[in-house]
């Protein structure tokens, strides 16, 4: 006869297994129903241009940093780059490195260190790539300003990208002041301090408190192998939860497909550098003209997150999309690229002083 607590193992075991195939059942039927939706997107759409070229570029540590780039290297318009979120790519930016090249723009998205064909870094002596940060992916950034030569550059940062880009201010005064390689700012659905919202001044204060927790949570997952989404239908969910009202599906499962592709270690530190993000100090600071864009319906980052950005950064404008999500390039792009322009034709300088 088995010991009892194998017994009581074996049905904890079973306890799990059903709520596991519980939660697969649930989400396949809300994938299922979410695919089924309406609508008005081809797949064309979200298929990268065909004249794109890309750039493979080292780091100073050894990393290599993919970029990609559509339109004229000449153009006399300012050059545009691209940085998405977490556990996206620089395929997440189609409609932008379309239409902005074909408003006569350079445009370039990198694939953050990590996602997409980007590196994650030399191997240490212990095997593994050092740890991920969000100091680290500025850097990149700078590294490839730098690399390929780029002036009066308008940065769109979307979710961790902006934050990127806030840091980028952060670690070169001469940058948030105008006086370096970036010409102005679009800080796309994110936030200034992730754990920190007006009226909620507890929540830091949770999240710190929990920080021992969520990093001990964060260094088991960055072990285990595999990607961050390994169920097709979980992260269509997921995806889901991340648009506003009435989204394609398409839209949807693309942004599913790429987060699945990115490794739940890049995922689990770099989370664990999001909650830790604070750049509200460096906000007063920054003269390059900024705008803001977020969406009403946006769970992530909510509309608190870019309020607080707009109070901070003095003579910043802000966008409000009614119906919008997160995932404003892909529900949004022409109004996105509207705000894009604007900045990049200087009609945005005078009020930002």
């Amino acid at each position: 006869m088995a010991p009892r607590w194998l017994k009581g193992a074996g049905l904890t075991g079973v306890g799990l297994m059903s709520g596991a195939a519980g939660l697969l059942t649930v989400a396949h039927a809300v994938a299922t129903r979410g695919k089924r939706a309406p609508d008005a997107v081809s797949q064309d759409e979200l298929e990268m241009p065909a004249d794109i070229v890309e750039h493979l570029i080292d780091m100073s540590d050894g990393a290599i940093i993919r970029v990609v780039e559509s339109g004229a290297s000449g153009a006399s318009r300012p050059p545009i780059v691209l940085l998405h979120g977490i556990t996206l790519s620089a395929s997440i930016w189609p409609y932008q490195l379309r239409d902005l090249a074909g408003a006569g723009h350079r445009v370039l998205a990198l694939d953050m260190r990590g996602h997409g064909r980007s590196s994650n870094g030399p191997v240490t002596a212990g095997g593994s790539p050092p740890r991920l940060t969000l100091e680290r992916l500025a850097a990149d950034v700078e590294e490839v300003l730098a690399a390929l030569d780029l002036r009066d550059v308008v940065v769109v940062g979307h979710s961790m990208g902006g934050m990127v880009a806030l840091l980028m201010m952060e670690r070169d005064p001469r940058l948030a002041a105008g006086e370096g390689r970036v010409g102005s700012l679009a800080l796309v659905a994110t936030s200034a301090s992730p754990a920190r919202r007006r009226g909620l001044p507890a929540l830091s204060e949770l999240v710190a408190a929990g920080r021992p927790l969520i990093a001990s949570g964060a260094g088991l997952a960055s072990r285990l192998p595999g990607p961050t989404l390994p169920a097709v239908d979980i992260a269509f969910v997921l995806a889901r939860i991340t648009f506003g009202e009435l989204p394609s599906p398409k839209q949807v499962l693309f942004t599913g497909e790429m987060t699945s592709e990115v490794p739940v270690r890049v995922s689990a530190e770099l989370l664990l550098e999001i909650l830790r993000f604070d750049a509200e100090r460096v906000l007063p600071s920054i003269r390059v003209p900024t705008a803001i864009v977020v969406g009403d319906h946006d769970v992530v980052t909510p509309v608190a997150h870019a309020e607080d950005l707009l109070a901070g950064i003095s003579g910043s404008e802000l966008v409000v999309l009614r119906g919008c999500g997160h995932m404003v390039m892909l529900e949004r792009p022409d109004e996105l690229d509207k705000v894009i322009r604007r900045l990049s034709s200087g009609s945005h300088r005078s009020a930002a002083g």
